[in-house]
């Protein structure tokens, strides 16, 4: 599983270091592509494949929407390796399809790794923090059972 909050630096080559910790679990090779929040998905190859079959099977269904969806991000897509100081190559266009500048927030959420710009990162929790109010509380309580 994924987990934790960490931040890093994009290099002067435009690398991104992962942390150890979670290269453990996405494997040698994983999957990088922008999501439609604002920030970058970071998958292992075999949840990519689940999430890409799953994607497929709705485009089977002649859902237009998610063959436009296909057509706009699977191009994006980056296979990457990690080097072996841990560090991961971002194209242009990922940095700017999420609006990353120098430092990075890179977020464990279970079955995926999101990198957010650290100031969006921060900027969104306290947003979404507030919004929620004592609603947060109750969802987090419903999800857990209590």
């Amino acid at each position: 599983m994924l987990f934790g909050e960490y931040y890093h630096n994009i290099d002067d080559k435009s690398r991104l270091i992962i942390p150890q910790k979670l290269r453990e679990d996405l494997g040698d090779t994983f999957v990088v592509f922008p999501d439609r929040t604002g920030c970058l998905l970071v998958m292992s190859e075999t949840e990519w494949a689940f999430f890409y079959e799953r994607l497929l099977a709705k485009s089977k269904e002649k859902d237009n929407n998610i063959r436009v969806l296909a057509r706009l991000y699977f191009p994006k897509v980056r296979n990457v390796s990690p080097d072996k100081q841990g560090r991961i190559p971002l194209t242009a266009e990922l940095k700017e399809a999420a609006g990353l500048s120098r430092n990075v927030a890179i977020i464990g959420v279970g079955n995926r790794v999101e990198l957010w710009d650290a100031d969006h990162w921060k900027e969104w929790t306290k947003k979404t923090t507030d919004d929620m109010g004592e609603n947060m509380e109750n969802t987090w309580d419903e999800a857990l059972g209590f």
